[in-house]
């Protein structure tokens, strides 16, 4: 389960963002956040990041490969979707 801890429209520099934390009875021993830009290049563009981080005891057993490699098939999903749909994304 994830909670919402940040959700910013775009602002004055066309950059958006959603933060998350992952919620549950094992979290104590290691808890996950995530926080997502969109963020408006000079040349209209979009640029996406993706960053995670971990904490609690054993934060240093975290399958940090796989999370790595699941934002990634995420951002090219999204990429493909945006694309195919010609950047007109409704709400």
């Amino acid at each position: 389960t994830h909670r919402v801890t940040e959700l910013s429209p775009p602002d004055e520099r066309g950059e958006a963002s959603l933060t998350y934390v992952v919620v549950g009875p094992l979290t104590w021993f290691c808890g996950g956040r995530r926080r997502q830009t969109l963020s408006r290049q000079p040349d209209g563009s979009v640029l996406y990041r993706s960053e995670e981080s971990f904490c609690g005891p054993l934060e240093r057993l975290a399958p940090a490969r796989q999370v790595d490699l699941g934002v990634r098939r995420h951002a090219q999903a999204l990429k493909r979707f945006a694309e195919a749909h010609g950047g007109e994304v409704a709400a």
